[in-house]
């Protein structure tokens, strides 16, 4: 028995229905990061020997990386990324012995069936710690949809719809076509052109994709052609090159071969679609592919009909009559068809609205409906075209003739119709791209994964860190503020640790009161870029008078950059970034105190200055130098004669190291080989300090001279600087990152600065003199720290706002002296007559004592080495290091739900797809049947006319 085009349908769209209730696996475009052992945020009594993970999607191990970092970012893992088991789904890399810390995993994976690079940040935790453990780990991918790759993609698409749309139509409407019909010659000879064109965007496409793949994977051509994508692409590349041969021998078989090529491209396309990520993926991926064949047809075939056939085919009046409900009759066939596939792919791919709607894939799905509409719409008012030349048709046939009448009425018809087809041809191209974009995005459920910990902060925060409480129980907070002549914000981020924190926002009218009525969302966005954590948006929930609160997750201390987003209706959007400094409370740093004893018994190290991994260390007890391997813990003497003593060291960018000797008004340098060489001090100066500035300068203070004087060292002269003050006594310099240079006034109790170029000197001070200044320090923000040595206090200078703050020593008998910086931004501090070095966290003000383990060091200086804290006893012979490490402290977390003025969110009901799918196809089947129908009466209309009947 014979089926009709209408039951055909019914069995299709009932059987399409069955098999999309089916519950599929989900797909998500890119290769997602379903499991982690550890889990993301996991708490672990036990260091665990390796880490494991589970994809979505296989991934190519050649291209893919894993790297397991410490909180000091020192890498942990063995570097021996394998799958696991076999499984290309999971990959593995075994650890080294880990001790209690906080572990960063970073990783990137290229995917085997997209081609896909996505980067992961997932955190763990080893020890005595409070952890939230999520069952979905962190996606830091920032790209919801990937440009590159869907421009890259489109001219191929477009190419391959040309040679199967065009092909098809061909072959289908001019199977039975009549020499009268058409002009052969020109109609072969558009068609060639056309198709040509067609070859040259699928190389074109090619190329295009392997140079995006290339750059994601940071890699050779060569690597990114060896992996299946670069495979499916030299595939692509082939098939188009077969093609142009056909075309270049003008072969009878052109339609054919486009047909059949078009078709391989489509299939080439599908292997790389959502559906192919599918666990389950070979119906989906079917579909995916009718889907596109029907989809190239349409597109192309409007293509072939606007460029090639009606071009070609004007002097023959009858054919665009003719043509117009056999084209129609098929499109509508095709659309009945895409309709189908679609919604048996987004069922596979995503059956929650909800979920759909809200997400960029979603978006993007509207506004392809929404050009599918437009072109549907072209595609009625063809046929109301067709229907008003049918009616003058039939009525000039009745009144003047058949064959003139078609000729004049067809021939007017013809280029109208051409105009509206070309129109929707361009309009199709449109679709294209769309298509392309979503090939190329994060499908809902990959979109809507949590995303947890990483992300930037910048401009209007100051960064400052505020106690709150007392004690060691003091909980920190981050604060920015942004002000503006549009907007005011506020946000505060607590406690402020590792692990999930809450965030409150304050945005408001540049008044602090007026609310803004048109935000419609507030997000906020953290990220590292120079640690290569990549950003990540938390959503935030508005609590009412414009505040909203949220939570984010930081994975490691730095500096992070947190951008504060609003979406407004009727202005434009805010986009505040932030800059916080995360860093660890004074209690949570594990000190570890090591001392090396001077290899002689008369030395007596005084100040120190890191050289890579080696340090120099003057010796007040000899006139010689020392330098120390702080790998191999072993010592090397440089003898110097000349000279009594040495104090102040200073190191210059050729990697000489400058001292002074206060006794003999000398001073010099000594090299690495034990070369040295001694220069006088101006006018017999007794000599306090030395410093090799950033321009080849070298600058010493004249204690006695009330003067600071550079040394030219190309041509060995001087040049004095006075300071205001008689009697200042000059006792230390410091360079800024504008190349001023800043003295500390021992007796005057005064800070200076010297402008080298236009030798302006300015002298600050607080309300009262400072207590004997006796050492400088520039921080990580531009600050000039003071150690007040009779004050008992270490005290911080603006230059921008010229203003001082003091911060209090711990023990009434310290004499603060030699200042460092940590990588945290805390100070540490010399405290001179007592065994204790001090560390400041200038956020909370607090100060922290590090005993020495010698009773009467006379500690006077100390610097900083990565991780470590060195420093020098005198009276103690030896010289000391203080490691510095991070306990891995974790915010409590959060509690899942938040309170919104009053009232708790409830979840929102999800309604499926597939409660919605069952009539809208069914709808789909009765227009396509009708018109279907309406399609072939018109065509034996027309064809009874034109003989005619």
């Amino acid at each position: 028995m014979r089926l009709s085009v209408l039951q055909l349908l019914i069995i299709l769209v009932i059987s399409t229905t069955v098999l999309a209730s089916i519950s599929f696996k989900h797909v998500y475009a890119h290769p997602i990061l379903l499991e982690s052992q550890p889990a993301n945020l996991a708490r672990l009594n036990n260091a665990p020997t390796e880490v494991r993970m589970r994809f979505s999607e296989a991934v190519e191990i050649g291209f893919s990386r894993v790297e397991v970092l410490d909180s000091s970012g020192n890498r942990v893992d063995n570097n021996d990324l394998a799958y696991d088991d076999g499984d290309e789904l999971r990959l593995k890399v075994t650890l080294k012995p880990l001790q209690d810390d906080i572990y960063i995993v970073k990783t990137r994976v290229l995917s085997k069936v997209d081609g896909h690079v996505v980067d992961y940040t997932t955190i763990f935790a080893v020890g005595n710690v409070e952890l939230k453990v999520e069952d979905t780990p962190t996606l830091s991918s920032k790209e919801i949809v990937l440009l590159p790759e869907s421009l890259a993609r489109f001219p191929g698409m477009v190419g391959q719809s040309i040679m199967l749309g065009s092909g098809i139509v061909a072959v289908l409407l001019l199977a039975k076509r009549h020499s009268d019909y058409t002009a052969v010659a020109m109609h072969d000879s558009r068609l060639r052109m056309l198709l040509t064109i067609a070859v040259v965007a699928v190389i074109a496409s090619g190329i295009a994709m392997i140079s995006v793949n290339t750059v994601r994977l940071e890699s050779s051509i060569v690597d990114a052609l060896t992996n299946r994508y670069g495979t499916i692409v030299l595939v692509r590349l082939g098939l188009a090159l077969i093609l142009l041969a056909v075309l270049a021998v003008k072969s009878r078989y052109t339609a054919y071969t486009s047909i059949a090529i078009g078709a391989v491209l489509i299939a080439t396309n599908s292997l790389l679609s959502h559906s192919a990520g599918l666990a389950e993926p070979v119906l989906p991926t079917i579909a995916d592919f009718v889907h596109n064949i029907v989809a190239s047809v349409w597109v192309g075939g409007l293509l072939y009909m606007a460029y090639t056939l009606l071009p070609s085919s004007r002097a023959e009046a009858p054919l665009a009559l003719i043509m117009i409900p056999r084209f129609s009759s098929m499109i509508v066939v095709c659309l009945a068809i895409a309709s189908i596939t679609g919604t048996f792919m987004l069922f596979a791919i995503e059956s929650n609205t909800a979920t759909l709607l809200s997400s960029t894939y979603g978006m993007l799905l509207l506004i392809k409906l929404g050009i599918v509409g437009v072109m549907t719409g072209f595609g009625a008012y063809n046929q109301l075209l067709h229907r008003k030349g049918m009616g003058m048709l039939i009525t000039s046939e009745k009144g003047a003739g058949t064959t003139t009448t078609a000729v004049a009425v067809g021939g007017t018809f013809n280029m109208v119709f051409a105009k509206s087809v070309r129109v929707e041809s361009i309009i199709g191209l449109a679709l294209m791209l769309v298509i392309s974009m979503i090939v190329n995005t994060v499908p809902p459920e990959g979109e809507s994964i949590k995303l947890l910990a990483v992300q930037p902060i910048g401009n209007g925060s100051d960064g400052v860190g505020v106690a709150v409480g007392v004690g060691g129980d003091a909980t920190n907070r981050l604060t920015g503020y942004w002000l503006d002549d549009q907007v005011r914000i506020v946000l505060s981020i607590e406690p402020a640790m590792l692990g999930e924190n809450r965030f409150n926002i304050m945005l408001t009218a540049p008044d602090g009161i007026s609310t803004l009525a048109d935000v419609s969302s507030v997000r906020l966005k953290a990220s590292m870029p120079r640690e290569g954590i990549a950003p990540v948006e938390y959503q935030a929930t508005p609590v009412g008078n414009g505040r909203y609160t949220g939570s984010i997750t930081f994975p490691t201390y730095g500096s992070w950059t947190v951008e504060v987003l609003a979406s407004r209706e009727r202005a434009l959007n805010i986009a505040v970034p932030m800059e916080f400094n995360l860093k660890p409370r004074l209690d949570d740093l594990e000190l570890e105190v090591v001392e090396y004893a001077m290899p002689v018994s008369n030395a007596k190290p005084y100040h120190l200055v890191v050289d890579g991994r080696m340090l120099w260390i003057s010796d007040v007890g000899g006139a010689r130098v020392w330098l120390f391997n702080m790998d191999s813990k072993e010592f090397k003497e440089y003898r110097i004669d000349g000279i009594n003593l040495v104090t102040i060291l200073s190191r210059d960018a050729s990697g000489r190291v400058w001292f002074v000797d206060p006794s003999s008004s000398k001073f010099g340098y000594v090299a690495r080989d034990g070369s040295y060489r001694l220069y006088d001090a101006p006018d017999g100066a007794r000599l306090s300090y030395i410093m090799a500035d950033s321009k080849g300068m070298v600058w010493l203070a004249l204690l006695d001279k009330d003067a600071v004087a550079s040394f030219n060292v190309r041509d060995g002269t001087f040049k004095v600087y006075a300071l205001p003050t008689k009697e200042s006594f000059p006792i230390a310099l410091l360079e800024d990152d504008l190349g001023n240079i800043w003295v500390a006034e021992s007796i005057a109790g005064k800070i200076a600065r010297i402008e080298p170029e236009s030798m302006d000197v300015k002298e600050y001070m607080p309300k009262e003199p400072l207590k004997e200044p006796t050492a400088l320090m520039l921080d990580s923000n531009g600050n000039i720290w003071i150690a007040e040595h009779l004050g008992n206090r270490v005290i911080m200078f603006n230059p921008i706002l010229e203003r001082f703050t003091a911060y209090n020593a711990n023990d009434s008998k310290a004499l603060p002296f030699g200042l460092a910086e940590d990588r945290y931004g805390n100070v540490w501090f010399a405290q001179h007559v007592v065994p204790k070095i001090g560390v400041l966290d200038p956020s909370t003000g607090r100060v922290r004592d590090v005993e020495i383990p010698t009773s009467n060091p006379f500690n006077q200086w100390l610097t900083i080495d990565g991780n470590s804290v060195w420093f020098a006893e005198p009276e103690g012979n030896k010289i000391g290091s203080i490691a510095i490490k991070a306990r891995p402290t974790l915010a409590v977390p959060l509690e899942d739900r938040i309170q919104t003025d009053g009232k708790q969110e409830e979840k929102v009901a999800t309604f499926r797809l597939v409660d919605a799918a069952t009539p809208i196809l069914t709808s789909i089947i009765v227009i396509a049947s009708l018109l279907f129908a309406k399609g072939v009466n018109d065509y034996r209309r027309v064809k009874n006319v034109l003989r005619g009947k």
